[in-house]
């Protein structure tokens, strides 16, 4: 009998085991086969979207709050409270019980906003605040002013590679609801914009058109203002600031310089240009030159409505009147003069107007 211990171990014949492939590729392929990889290809997408949007929505937080200690750091009173939002899956804010209250050299007035809403997409370069709705301006001589905004946006273009930011304001469909004086007051439309120019300068532009007056200032003086335009520059900004804003700027000299104003209030229409200044106590300055017409249709009307005296009147009249005189291809007369606002006085030419 043969010693099985002395026999060749057999072993059965199989096919060849296939290497088993590394771990990550396996897990690769069960995560990207088919359908279960289109569904995981979505979800980690979606999943680092909103990640995105909670880091922008913490810078959005963090700039709301710089923003606002700014404000607050330049002499006005400034309260709020934000609650998140992922509203439409973008990043975004919002702020309520905003109040922000002017210094006492200002007015002392107080602005009480509805709902703002503050949005930005993550790899969008603009942010969006939005402040349609209702919201109330208290003033010391007219009271609590309702103001709607049928449409109100600012939107902030932040700096990408050599381009600055940019600041717009767009504005439309703001009436008052009360009180009863402020009945009529309508502006169908105001765009704003702001950029840098340089380091120490910002060059702005304001419009706006078919403005109307409230009823207490309309019963005597022309009810529409057709057009309004402001364009110039805001200099005397340090390059590296370390104080406040507003008290920088002052200390700096800082200048509006008005490059262009047009006016059309009929039958007043105004073009100027000049520098206008403020102090640390918030109080303006101007000198400016201006050409006029229907200066004295105006002046009539303000003393129709006992905003001016029948003595200031006649006499810029009689002193500014020598200077009335009709432009080549114009139909109207007009009055180039210097103007100027100082300590509360307001000159035409020599003359004190108010």
């Amino acid at each position: 009998m043969p010693d099985v211990r002395k026999l060749p171990q057999l072993k059965p014949m199989t096919e060849k085991d296939p290497e088993k492939a590394p771990v990550l590729e396996r897990i690769c392929d069960f995560l990207f086969m088919g359908k279960r990889g289109i569904f995981f290809f979505v979800a980690a997408v979606l999943i680092l979207y909103l990640l995105f949007c909670a880091a922008a929505e913490r810078a959005l937080k963090n700039g709301v709050y710089n923003i606002m200690r700014e404000i607050g750091s330049n002499g006005f009173g400034v309260s709020y409270t934000t609650a998140l939002s992922y509203r439409d899956l973008t990043s975004g804010l919002y702020i309520d019980d905003f109040v922000l209250t002017a210094p006492e050299a200002m007015g002392g007035w107080t602005l009480k906003t509805g709902r703002l809403s503050i949005s930005a997409f993550p790899f969008s370069n603009k942010i969006f605040l939005r402040f349609d709705g209702t919201h109330s301006l208290t003033v010391r001589n007219i009271g609590d002013i309702r103001l709607v905004v049928g449409r109100g946006e600012i939107v902030y273009e932040k700096p990408v590679g050599s381009k600055p930011f940019a600041v717009r304001i767009s504005l439309g469909g703001m009436t008052a609801a009360a009180p009863k004086s402020m009945t009529g007051f309508a502006v169908p439309s105001l765009d704003a914009s702001l950029a840098p120019e340089g380091e120490t300068a910002f060059s702005f532009d304001v419009k706006a058109g078919n403005a109307t007056l409230p009823a207490y200032l309309s019963q005597h003086l022309p009810e529409s203002v057709e057009y309004l335009l402001l364009r110039g520059k805001l200099t005397g900004f340090s390059e590296k600031r370390e104080k406040p804003l507003w008290t920088d700027w002052t200390d700096n000299g800082g200048l509006v310089e008005l490059e262009r104003g047009e006016l059309i209030w009929k039958p007043f229409m105004a073009q100027t240009s000049g520098t206008v200044a403020f102090d640390a106590a918030y109080k303006m300055s101007a000198a400016l030159t201006a050409r006029l017409y229907g200066f004295f249709d105006l002046l009539d009307a303000l003393e129709a409505g006992s905003y001016l005296h029948g003595a200031q009147v006649s006499l810029a009249k009689v002193v500014l009147g020598e200077n009335l005189k009709k432009e080549d291809g114009e139909a109207i007369e007009s009055l180039t003069t210097p103007v100027s606002f100082q300590n509360g006085l307001f000159y035409a030419g020599p003359v004190r107007i108010y």
